[in-house]
This record gives structure tokens, sequence and C-alpha cells, in this order.
């Protein structure tokens, strides 16, 4: 088994996906984060300067898309063939254009209030249309499964879940006209190994 490390900020950054990954995956990591004014040593070793990086018996990975997409490709959360693989990679990059207005802004440079209001913005322009789309792929995939691409949970169920979660419970994303959408997040999180995940990080996030 490989040791993993990931090396992160304080606050909240995209990592969160490959340690819910880790978690839902039963594997061993050393979580290892540094404050923005401390982490310089460790964003110097990085490949592009920049945090995440996961390191794999020393070796690192950065940008956080590809450390998620080895350890789903690792742990049997990636899909079943090219077309899965494909398919996994829309829904993520689709958050990922979901959630540009966070990724343009200096989260950690930015007051608790001045946090709110962006995401509430992005709520309110941005998600929108996202969420029609997830509806869609979870209404044609009903007579299928119960998961966005196939009959397995892969990374981006995972994904989505810890995104849609984050919105709903902590920011107030009303689901209320995306029934698909609410009952596959009922599902996602009644998964124990989510559920342990999710729970863990509001402890942690509240000691912040």
């Amino acid at each position: 088994m490989p040791q993993y490390k990931i090396i992160d900020y304080t606050f909240t950054t995209a990592a969160e996906l490959a340690r819910a990954i880790l978690e839902y995956a039963g594997v061993p990591y050393e979580d290892v984060r540094y404050d923005k004014d401390k982490a310089g040593d460790a964003e110097k070793a990085s490949p592009f300067g920049t945090l995440p990086v996961l390191e794999v018996d020393g070796r690192a990975i950065a940008q956080h898309q590809s450390i998620c997409r080895y350890l789903a490709r690792q742990h049997g959360l990636a899909g079943k063939d090219e077309i899965e693989f494909a398919l996994c990679d829309l829904v993520m990059d689709g958050l990922w254009h979901m959630f540009a207005k966070i990724r343009r802004a200096q989260i950690h440079q930015l007051s608790k209030e001045e946090r709110i209001a962006i995401i509430k913005t992005m709520i309110a322009e941005d998600v929108p249309p996202y969420l029609d789309g997830f509806e869609k792929i979870l209404k044609e995939r009903k007579s299928e499964g119960d998961y966005l691409v196939g009959k397995e949970v892969t990374w981006c169920d995972i994904g989505l879940t810890l995104a849609l979660a984050a919105l709903k419970y902590r920011h107030g994303l009303n689901l209320e006209t995306h029934p698909q959408i609410v009952g596959y997040l009922a599902k996602m999180m009644d998964l124990p190994q989510l559920a342990e995940f999710l729970a863990k990080r509001a402890q942690e996030e509240a000691g912040y």
C-alpha cells in the first residue's frame, strides 16, 4: 500500500475531495496543513508553487484534479470504462466552472462576510444552470442506477455530494425544484463513509 501525504492549507481547498476519496476507500493518509503565511517552503517544493500536493511514497503530484483522478483510479472510483472515465470528468469540470467565482478570489484573504457574499452571488448567478444539468443527468440515469455515471459510486459522485452538501447546509442553497438531486444527495449522505467524513469536517471547521 502506498504511503499518502496530503500537504495543504488550513483553509478549505479542493483537496477536500482527495481526502474524501481516501476516507471513502478506507485508506490511511497523513494530513499536513499550513497557514498561508507559513506555507512558503511547502509551496516552493510544489511543481507549480501552489498547494495542495499529494505525496505518494515521497513523490509529489500537484494540481487538485490530477490528484483526485489519480486517487480515483487507484481505488476503483474512476468508472468501469473510457466512457465512464470521461463522464466523471464532465461532471467534475462542470463543478470546476460552477465554482469559478470562488476560484478567482483569494479566499484566505477575505473576511467571512466577503466570502459569504461571493458564494451568495455564485448561488444566484452561476449555480442554477448546473443544477439543471445535474438534475437532467440523474433523471436520465434513473432506470439504470442511482449514481451519476454507473451502477457504483465514482469520484464524481463524491465530488458532487461534497459541493451540494456545502452549498445547502452552510449557505442555504434551495434544492426543492430539483427532486432528483434532493433524493440523490440524501442517498449519498447516508453512505457511512461520507457521513463520517462530513461530520468530521464540520467539527474541524468549527474549530478554525
